[in-house]
C-alpha cells in the first residue's frame, strides 16, 4: 500500500510512504495500518512526521542515528524531523510474528500527522 499526500498551495508539501506499509485494517472501533520492520518514503517541504503507534512487542525504533524505545502497554507518539530531507527511513529492531501470517510486522500505525495536518 502506498500513502501519498500533496498540498496544493505555495508550500508544495509532499510525502509518500513508498515501502514497508501494509493495507488498512480495522475492527468496529479503530483503524490501523501495519508497518514492516523497515518502512519509509520521500518527503518535500515537510518539517515533521508524527506517528501514533502501538507495538505488540517491546521494541526499539531507529531513525537518523537516533533510537526510541517503544512499549507495549501504551500509545507511542513518534515525532520524526524531516526538514531539509528528501527521504526518510524508519527501522525497528524486532519483528512481531503471527502464526499463519507471512508478513514481517512492525507496529500498528493509528495516526499520521504531517507538520500540523492529520492525514490518517
Amino acid at each position: 500500500m502506498k500513502i501519498n499526500y500533496n498540498q496544493l498551495d505555495d508550500s508544495k508539501k509532499q510525502i509518500q510512504f513508498t515501502h514497508g506499509i501494509y493495507s488498512l485494517e480495522n475492527n468496529r472501533s479503530i483503524k490501523w495500518i501495519w508497518s514492516s520492520t523497515n518502512f519509509g518514503g520521500i518527503v518535500n517541504n515537510i518539517d515533521y512526521i508524527t506517528l501514533t503507534v502501538t507495538s505488540e512487542v517491546n521494541n526499539i525504533l531507529y531513525y537518523d542515528n537516533n533510537e526510541m524505545e517503544l512499549k507495549t502497554d501504551c500509545l507511542n507518539v513518534v515525532k520524526i524531523k524531516t526538514s531539509g530531507k528528501s527521504e526518510f527511513e524508519i527501522n525497528l529492531k524486532d519483528p512481531y510474528t503471527v502464526i499463519g501470517d507471512n508478513r514481517t510486522l512492525g507496529v500498528k500505525i493509528l495516526s499520521i500527522s504531517i507538520d500540523n495536518d492529520i492525514i490518517f
